[in-house]
């Protein structure tokens, strides 16, 4: 069934179907597919997520956002860096076995979900902040137009988010009369936390320490418990210019009569650890870096809290069955539209995985972290008594580890085929200046090393 011709009756019949309507209901004709990533954003950063945020009122667009949406209360990353976890999403493949590094490309063969939308009709455009997502590392393949936001790393204050906007809107002027999906991301709440306008606040005007917010993504000194509480008000300050711009969006599409034509999915790569267990950044397979906000907003569809495990690995999965498409190969994450009646429960046995040089997964409460290659060994968390992983249980209870390493093999076999779509590119990759650049301004590269070494990141 070729897209151009019958989208209005794929996914017509579609959200019919997930939200119990018929065709008399006259349910909304959906043409268009936006997907809106905000690079560190951590779920309780929201109010959607944190009673706290709610009350403060700190976030009050993307939190009327969720309340006309699908809320996934408990949503894991695939991978704690910018690069493996956006290529997991748009694939549903699990980071090892596409083989993406923030300086590595590998070769692929096959369609991607991305061609095959492509061939039903969509035009495809990304508009990104560059960094680990820049063309230069591969992310524009299957993309009819890739944009990569102009260089404001040396510049501050950072407004990347609003810049994010305004293409985003220009684009839409431009292409919006046709079916599209359309990609956005920006890094805005990433280090340096250096937000617009500065911090307001208690915990900025008191603050006596030596941080620097255009420097605050390798602090020179050990960091103690006041450097922490400023580090946090520059990133809620950062999190609070994400949501005005993203309210503007939100008007401007419904200005133009896009918002309740399309399916808008907002989520985030990866967390961020600002002072649990003492560390500051992400690349690391703790909790706080790997969980993250999930919405979808479907026109037609009753808002709802979904409780149960997900993970942004189910985004492409989800979509596909939505639209009615024919995936290009068996994806890895879960197709949550069952779920979409606000009724039907997600299965708590599911592990989810999660990769950065080592490998995790989780199945309810119980969570182990592994390096590969190292037997049956590992560390383990029970999330529900010790959520900032601080003991680890692994002695008192190896049969449990023995268990949860058995359950990342077993889906790391089913998919194992996979793997063969993606090659190691042995040439490696040359950074050009500019990504470089980037890259070390948002902490990935020590400036002046001749290597990709990074700082940031667990491997």
């Amino acid at each position: 069934m070729s897209f151009s011709r019958n989208l209005a009756v794929l996914v017509f019949g579609s959200i019919a179907g997930v939200c119990g309507c018929t065709t008399e209901d006259a349910a909304p004709k959906i043409e268009r597919v936006i997907l809106i990533s905000v690079d560190t954003l951590r779920a309780d950063a929201l109010g959607a997520y944190s009673t706290a945020v709610a009350e403060a009122g700190t976030t009050p667009n993307l939190d009327r956002f969720a309340s006309e949406s699908l809320v996934f209360a408990d949503t894991l990353a695939p991978a704690p860096s910018t690069a493996r976890s956006h290529k997991s999403i748009l694939y549903s493949i699990y980071p090892s076995l596409h083989k993406t590094h923030k300086d590595h490309v590998p070769i692929e063969t096959g369609d991607s979900p991305l061609e095959i939308l492509q061939d039903e009709g969509f035009t495809t455009a990304a508009i990104v902040d560059g960094g680990q997502l820049s063309r230069s590392l591969g992310f524009s393949r299957g993309f009819d137009d890739y944009i990569e936001l102009p260089d404001h790393y040396g510049n501050r204050p950072l407004e990347s988010a609003s810049h994010m906007v305004t293409e985003a809107l220009k684009w839409i002027d431009a292409n919006g009369d046709d079916p599209f999906f359309l990609f956005l991301h920006t890094y805005q709440p990433h280090c340096p936390y250096d937000p617009p306008g500065g911090v307001n606040g208690a915990a900025a005007v008191d603050y006596r320490g030596t941080i620097v917010p255009s420097d605050s993504c390798r602090p020179s000194t050990p960091l103690d418990r006041d450097d922490f509480a400023y580090l946090r008000a520059l990133y809620r300050a950062e999190v609070a210019f994400v949501d005005r711009c993203f309210g503007e969006l939100m008007a401007e599409l419904d200005e133009r009569g896009i918002l309740d034509t399309s399916i808008i999915v907002f989520l985030s790569d990866h967390g961020e650890s600002i002072g649990e267990r003492g560390k500051l950044g992400h690349g690391q397979l703790y909790d706080v870096q790997l969980r993250v906000p999930f919405f979808w907003r479907i026109p037609g569809n009753a808002p709802a809290r979904i409780e149960g495990p997900a993970s942004t690995i189910d985004f492409m999965p989800t979509l596909f069955s939505l639209l009615d498409l024919e995936a290009p190969y068996m994806f890895q994450g879960e197709d949550l539209t069952p779920s979409f009646d606000g009724a039907t429960l997600l299965d708590p046995s599911r592990p989810r995985i999660a990769e950065s040089g080592k490998g995790s997964v989780t199945v309810g409460r119980w969570k182990v972290v592994f390096r590969h290659g190292k037997g049956t060994s590992g560390e383990l968390y029970d999330l529900a008594t010790d959520p900032e992983e601080r003991t680890d249980l692994a002695e008192r209870h190896p049969r449990r580890v023995v268990q949860l390493r058995a359950a990342y093999d077993a889906v790391m076999s089913a998919g194992a085929a996979l793997g063969d779509r993606f090659r190691e590119n042995l040439h490696g990759t040359r950074l050009d200046d500019a990504t470089r650049q980037q890259l070390e301004a948002l902490g990935y590269l020590v400036p002046g090393a001749d290597g990709a070494s990074d700082a940031r990141d667990d491997d």
